[in-house]
């Protein structure tokens, strides 16, 4: 072997090192904001986003012995009495733990499929079509319509009530994609998702960002430099593992874009 190369080997070792111990920061660190978010069980909606990537780790010494706390303390709450977008949550909740074989009972949604809250009948199909619950006309009537509607020209989604922008877009499109909704309206929203990546780099917004990448992955949407995206996001890394919500000088990290980046740190790069 060619001396140049012990070099290039090292370099190469280093990395895969320094990648492997960033990684396990960062489930550590999603690992502790899930602890903390049990104690109480107040944002149902951050204890799912947390939840979701530790799923596929559900192996790895600690992680089950947590997520089956979390099965215990939301088992616990008065489903019935929570407002029809925690009782989403608890839906989303139900189906991530079940791949991590953790039971959790979905909640009751009877009386939820007019709620005015759409992000709540966004989150309640997601469930119903992303974990096999069932019919979405069946789960929720009409409610696949009603996103589509929402759908705009530039592919942004808006509630009735005018209440929208990025996150409600972005929940909309998948669930519009996993249902089988409307076909115009999911290109349109995925173009939207696409035009949202150099946007997001050139503003920092590392959570829209991750975000981005992920359900354009999921719904197999092809995204040209997605390696130098992730590269990106992977940088952002703080020494404790977390990511930031906006990349600004001494920001502190944040539980969601820190679950997405846990999320993004599963997968290989494709380009």
């Amino acid at each position: 072997m060619q001396r140049w190369f012990y070099p290039i080997l090292i370099l190469l070792a280093v990395t895969v090192v320094a990648g492997t111990a960033r990684a396990d920061a960062t489930r550590d660190w999603v690992a502790r904001a899930l602890a903390e978010a049990l104690d109480p069980p107040d944002d149902l909606n951050a204890i799912a986003s947390l939840v979701f990537p530790l799923t596929p780790r559900h192996g790895e010494p600690g992680v089950r012995a947590l997520l089956r706390k979390t099965a215990k303390v939301l088992q616990g709450l008065d489903a019935a009495s929570l407002a029809c977008g925690q009782r989403a949550d608890l839906l989303l909740l139900s189906g991530f733990l079940e791949e991590a074989e953790v039971q959790l009972d979905p909640p009751p949604m009877a009386g939820c499929e007019a709620s005015p809250d759409l992000f709540g009948t966004v989150n309640t199909l997601l469930f119903a079509c992303r974990h096999g619950a069932g019919d979405p006309e069946k789960v929720v009537p009409g409610g696949l319509a009603r996103i589509a509607r929402r759908v705009g020209r530039d592919g942004s989604v808006t509630g009735e009530d005018g209440q929208g922008g990025y996150y409600m877009t972005s929940h909309a499109i998948l669930a519009l994609y996993s249902c089988g909704g409307d076909a115009a309206a999911v290109a349109r929203g995925q173009g939207y998702l696409l035009r949202t990546l150099p946007y997001f780099l050139r503003t920092g917004f590392l959570d829209g960002l991750a975000e981005s990448l992920i359900f354009l992955r999921w719904m197999g949407v092809p995204v040209r430099g997605e390696g130098s995206y992730l590269g990106y996001l992977r940088s952002r890394t703080l020494p404790d593992g977390g990511l930031c919500f906006m990349d600004r000088p001494g920001c502190k990290p944040h539980w969601h874009a820190t679950s997405l980046l846990l999320e993004l740190n599963t997968w290989p790069e494709r380009n």
